[in-house]
Formats: structure tokens, sequence, C-alpha cells
């Protein structure tokens, strides 16, 4: 639980930032069977494997998703979603791409050694999504992380990968690729 809560608050610094467009019309098919989640006006598609995490201590914004044989004493692989209230301020798709200076000092805040950042452009299939990836070292443990900005009608929507090096299947960035492609408004 304590991955869990990291990722958590590793989702909070970076939902200061989100902008316009509007995602979600006809996904492509997903590489494996899944089921449709709905979460306030949105729905997206995950796993039919995977399941929510239910935990009193995560933020009431942020869902978190793992495989359901995860065992959630331990660290697992996961996936989140943050869905943060409108705002008129949401920065726009180049807002974001000039920030990424900001974001990388942001996350090394949280995460001190966070290391090999990446930052891109992604299309779905009716808008553009900002992506950001890093990796940090735990012990022992190589965490990856790839965030997905979904740009829409100033709402602020971060998919959140976490991949451990555990060999979930999908991996967790299989997973939110799709999330990404499937999202929309219901």
């Amino acid at each position: 639980m304590k991955k869990l809560a990291i990722l958590s608050m590793l989702c909070m610094t970076a939902l200061t930032l989100l902008g316009c467009s509007k995602i979600g019309s006809t996904a492509k098919e997903a590489p494996f069977k899944t089921q449709t989640i709905e979460i306030d006006k949105y729905q997206f598609e995950i796993p039919d494997t995977w399941k929510r995490v239910e935990d009193p201590n995560i933020n009431s914004a942020l869902y978190i998703f793992t495989p359901e044989n995860a065992d959630l004493t331990k660290n697992s692989s996961n996936v989140a979603i943050t869905i943060i209230p409108k705002t008129d301020k949401s920065p726009t798709m180049e807002q974001l791409k000039s920030s990424t200076a900001g974001l990388e000092k942001q996350i090394k805040g949280v995460f001190k050694d966070a290391k090999d950042f990446k930052f891109d452009e992604l299309s779905v299939p009716s808008g553009k999504v900002f992506t950001l990836s890093y990796s940090v070292q735990f012990g022992d443990i190589t965490m990856v992380q790839t965030q997905y900005y979904i740009l829409m009608d100033n709402q602020t929507v971060v998919i959140t990968s976490t991949d451990i090096g555990d060999g979930v299947s999908p991996s967790p960035i299989e997973v939110i690729n799709h999330m990404a492609e499937s999202f929309k408004e219901k």
C-alpha cells in the first residue's frame, strides 16, 4: 500500500497542469479482453482481469487499478486515473510542451532520484495526449512511470502507469495506451 500511496502523491503533483481538446470517439481494438469503467461523466476500458483498488486512504479523485491477482500487501504494477474538476485556467498542449523543465523539477521534488525523462505527444481518436515518462530506483526495484495528460475542455485527466518489472500481463503501458484510446465522455 506504500507504493500506492506514493503513486497517489505523484499523481497529485502533476495535476496542476492540463488543457483543452476533445478525446474519445472510436478506439482501436484492445489487445486483451476488456471491461468498461465509468467514472463521473467519463468511460474507458481496462482489462477484464484487472480491478479497482478500494482504499479509504486514497484521494477520492484518484482511481487505482491492478491485476485481480495482485498481492496488495506487496508491490504491484498498476495504473491510476485522476480526474480533477474543471478550471478556466488549464494549460494548452503548447504550454505543457514548454513546461517540461518545470514538470521534471516537480517530479524530482517527490522522487529526487527520478531520471530518464521523456516527453512526447500521442494522438488518440479525437485529440492529443501529452506524455511524460521517467524511472525511479527503490532499493532493488526500478519503477517506470508514464503519465498521459488528456487535454479536453479545461478538464484535467491524468492516467499514470507504474511498472515495477513484476511481469503483469497485460503490461501497465499496454493498459494506459488502451485507456487513452477508449477514454470518452458518456
